[in-house]
């Protein structure tokens, strides 16, 4: 539970953070882009067309293949991707089946 917890925490904490960066983000560096002359621009440009909603388009397709960048990369750490092999199960705890725990919690 706490894990869930704190993953839920993270996500939902950087949601307001990716809100407010993406409008202007997407406003001053890929509209200008795919507006402009410069070299990433023209090539850009050839795939996505120019003007203010191919600028939007690649916001996407950049936000897109960050996505991949990053599942990519985290499947090669090697640490990361063998987590499960790795970290021993629980052993020990107590079960519903033992006579102590039943005792403790008032079943009979």
């Amino acid at each position: 539970g706490k894990v869930f917890a704190v993953r839920s925490m993270i996500a939902g904490g950087s949601q307001p953070l990716a809100l407010a960066l993406a409008g202007p983000l997407a406003d001053k560096v890929f509209v200008p882009l795919m507006s402009g002359d410069s070299p990433l621009g023209r090539t850009l440009q050839g795939w996505l067309g120019t003007g203010e909603g191919s600028g939007y388009g690649s916001f996407f397709v950049a936000v897109g293949a960050s996505t991949v960048l990053l599942a990519v990369a985290g499947w090669l750490y090697r640490p990361l991707r063998h987590l499960e092999a790795e970290i021993p199960d629980v052993e020990g705890l107590p079960t519903l089946a033992d006579p102590d725990v039943v005792g403790e919690m008032g079943v009979a």
